[in-house]
């Protein structure tokens, strides 16, 4: 038998999206870890931290350490 979805079913899991939704965008490390799966190095955490903070980030680093792959999650590409 189907599931029965009730208008207070509905509410409620609009407002526990909403709730997701506040906190990942407010915080990208957490969205790498809790929404993407993620286990971002110490590098990619000091890029989702400055990108929480700062509305432009340069990350100078060597090659290989995840800027793109963490670019590519806060961007949803």
């Amino acid at each position: 038998m189907p599931e029965v979805i009730t208008s207070a079913r509905c509410d409620r899991g609009m407002r526990q999206l909403a709730f997701w939704l506040k906190r990942w965008y407010a915080d990208p490390l957490a969205y790498a870890i809790e929404a993407c799966g993620e286990t971002p190095t110490h590098q990619q955490a000091r890029l989702y931290r400055a990108i929480q903070k700062n509305k432009f980030v340069a990350a100078r680093s060597g090659h290989g350490i995840g800027k793109s792959r963490a670019l590519d999650i806060v961007t949803g590409k």
